[in-house]
Order: structure tokens, then C-alpha cells, then sequence
């Protein structure tokens, strides 16, 4: 969601989060809004509040910061292999979930 300029259509959203509508929008509903599609009448799409945003930058700093101290053990070659790894497993995972959805 955050990555995808901060909107989502709310339905896969909440299918990968596997919970109904209502029990997402309770537990999430300072941290998101969700509103009108533009074009689906069926469907919504949701964005993160300010306190969304703000949660999930916070959280990123945190996650970066840890991967930081982590990464020291390695040389830089070994985290340039890594990260490339790392990549190439995200863009995998990223095609299971188009494939499955």
C-alpha cells in the first residue's frame, strides 16, 4: 500500500490481510481512510492518514536502522550479493501473489 504511492483498492487489500471489512477498518481506522473509487462503484480505495504515514515511516527508519547494524558483519561484497538476492526474491514473491490474487 505505502509503496504504491499510498493507495490501495481496499478488496485485495483486505483479501490478503485475510480479515472481513469490518474488522480491518476497527483495527486500522485512524491509520487509514477509505473512499470512493473512480471509476468501480463497488469497490473503495483506502490511503493512509497522516498517522498511517507517519506509523509506517517511523517503522521503516526503525527496520533500515536494524538492517544497518545487522549488514556490518558482512563485507560490502557479500552485502552487495545480498542485496541482490534479496531483490530478486522480493520481485519473485511479487509474481506468486499477481499469480494467485
Amino acid at each position: 500500500m505505502y509503496r504504491e504511492g499510498g493507495k490501495e483498492s481496499f478488496a485485495p487489500l483486505c483479501s490478503r490481510l485475510t480479515h472481513k471489512f469490518p474488522g480491518v477498518m476497527n483495527l486500522l481506522g485512524y491509520l487509514v481512510r477509505r473512499y470512493a473509487h473512480p471509476t468501480d462503484r463497488r469497490n473503495r480505495v483506502i490511503r493512509l492518514t497522516a498517522a498511517g504515514r507517519k506509523l509506517i515511516e517511523k517503522a521503516f527508519r526503525e527496520h533500515a536502522s536494524v538492517m544497518e547494524d545487522i549488514g556490518k558483519s558482512l563485507s560490502p561484497e557479500e552485502r552487495g550479493v545480498l542485496i541482490k538476492l534479496l531483490k530478486r526474491l522480493g520481485k519473485g514473491a511479487e509474481e506468486l501473489l499477481r499469480r494467485t490474487s
